[in-house]
């Protein structure tokens, strides 16, 4: 007996980029996450800071979205984890899964400062444990 469509599509695991998307989507995005793309993220996080074509809030809510798309999960203990936590503290320390960003208006000098250097040297942190990169550095 043959099972009905709906029955064989429930059961069905995705295959190619719609497997990447529901994994994303499920939240467990490390699967699929290479180093080099969260290099690139954050790198992406780091020029948006700089970005002279863009409003100050623009450049802010850039560098968070790429931030947290380089993360989709906390990263294990170690000086990444230490950035990490660094930058979600600047910005409120919002419960994990939650709306993430930040408005200039509410953000004191002092955090301001705090989540640029956070993300700046979370950058470092990520290159020096990207192999693309540190091959590419030496």
């Amino acid at each position: 007996m043959r099972a009905a469509p709906s029955a064989v599509l429930a059961t069905a695991a995705p295959a190619g980029p719609a497997a990447r998307f529901l994994r994303d989507r499920e939240g467990v995005y490390d699967d699929v996450l290479t180093p080099a793309d969260r290099l690139e993220r954050l790198q992406g996080a780091v020029q948006g800071l700089m970005s002279l074509t863009r409003e100050p809030q623009e450049r802010l809510d850039r560098a968070l979205s790429l931030f947290k798309r380089a993360f989709r999960g906390e990263p294990p203990p170690g000086p990444i984890h230490e950035c990490f936590r660094r930058v979600y503290l600047a910005v409120g320390d919002p419960p994990y899964g939650t709306p993430f960003g930040a408005s200039l208006e509410v953000l004191a000098p002092a955090e301001r400062e705090a989540l640029v250097a956070a993300l700046v040297e979370l950058l470092v942190h990520v290159a020096r444990e990207t192999p693309l990169a540190a091959g590419a550095a030496a």
